[in-house]
């Protein structure tokens, strides 16, 4: 298996989502991965197709009071959402002298078609808008992410930073490297402590070890191996601002499986293909 690469970045938000942290996240990495950067807003279609009603009528749920909604103004909704995520990213990869691309799409049935490469890291917030008081409805976005081929950096806590990059080691070494790569990638890229948490006799901590030092001398001393009975997030007490690099290959994890995962933490998740 080809060892995890990061040559393009693709930063994905919609009406929904907070995406400062994810386009943060994004410009940081394309500067120290030296990857490009395209950023991208996604139209909700749905929302549209509900203006094109002749009663359709939009509720302030803090006031109670309401008012028609009309194509036109979903457009303009659209086009400000739209407008203040492209400056958000200029202004972001401004500061960190990357280049960048941005554009507009249509909401897709499938969030594989917003990659440009198979190979490219996807980047997106889990953190919606508050709705009502703090109250914040499930992201559309993230529920599109568990089935695609790609991998997927999902940040759900908006947080900096500061915790580890956990990497959960559930096959053999040589199946394993691809993920260690990838968690040894980003802890490398952000400073991180690097943990591995070993559930499988089949992968030995002395080929981790000898890998680390290959990939990078200088990560050794930010770096724990540990073996666990178990890679379940509730066992292993995973803190909100921890990075999670989990195995998503159908064959390890499948889709229902990352999905509860996913429930019993609060951390970043890095969903690696």
């Amino acid at each position: 298996m080809a060892e995890f690469e990061v040559r393009h970045i693709l930063v994905a938000c919609d009406t929904d989502s907070e995406p400062a942290s994810a386009i943060e996240t994004a410009v940081r990495l394309a500067a120290k991965l030296d990857a490009t950067l395209h950023g991208v807003f996604v139209e909700d279609q749905r929302l549209l197709h509900v203006a094109a009603f002749p009663f359709a009528r939009q509720v302030n749920l803090s006031t109670g009071s309401s008012e028609e909604l009309d194509t036109e103004s979903v457009e303009k909704h659209f086009q400000r959402l739209s407008g203040q995520a492209r400056d958000a990213l200029k202004a972001a990869a401004r500061r960190h002298g990357v280049d960048w691309t941005f554009s507009t799409v249509r909401a897709h049935r499938s969030a594989a078609s917003l990659l440009r490469e198979p190979s490219d890291l996807l980047i997106v917030s889990a953190r919606t808008r508050p709705i009502s008081g703090d109250w914040r409805p499930t992201s559309r976005l993230i529920e599109l992410l568990y089935g695609i081929t790609a991998p997927v950096l999902m940040l759900r806590g908006g947080s900096a930073e500061q915790g580890p990059v956990i990497a959960l080691i559930e096959t053999a070494f040589a199946e394993a490297k691809r993920l260690l790569n990838a968690g040894a990638l980003l802890a490398s890229a952000s400073g991180r402590l690097l943990q591995i948490q070993i559930s499988t006799e089949l992968c030995r901590e002395q080929d981790v070890r000898a890998w680390l030092y290959e990939f990078s001398p200088a990560l050794i001393p930010r770096s724990r191996i540990q073996r666990t009975v178990s890679t379940d997030a509730a066992d292993l007490r995973i803190a909100d601002d921890a990075l999670v690099v989990i195995d998503a290959n159908p064959r390890v994890n499948d889709e229902r499986r990352l999905r509860e995962l996913a429930a019993k933490t609060r951390a970043d998740l890095l969903l690696v293909r």
